[in-house]
């Protein structure tokens, strides 16, 4: 079973909330699309594969 993992902008969660189901939620702004936050993720639940959908690409 695939996880969902959703990027969004912090400073437009408002919009999302009532689109999206939030399950996982990066805060860093500046790490929320870097391959190591993404690695970090994987790293905490090697055996759990995500489906990653980017919400918000504006930042």
């Amino acid at each position: 079973m695939k996880k969902r993992l959703l990027l969004i902008n912090p400073n437009d969660r408002a919009l999302t909330y009532g689109e999206f189901k939030l399950i996982g939620h990066i805060t860093d702004k500046s790490a929320a699309y870097a391959p190591a936050a993404l690695a970090t993720i994987a790293a905490l639940t090697p055996k759990t594969f995500f489906e990653i959908t980017i919400v918000d690409d504006r930042f």
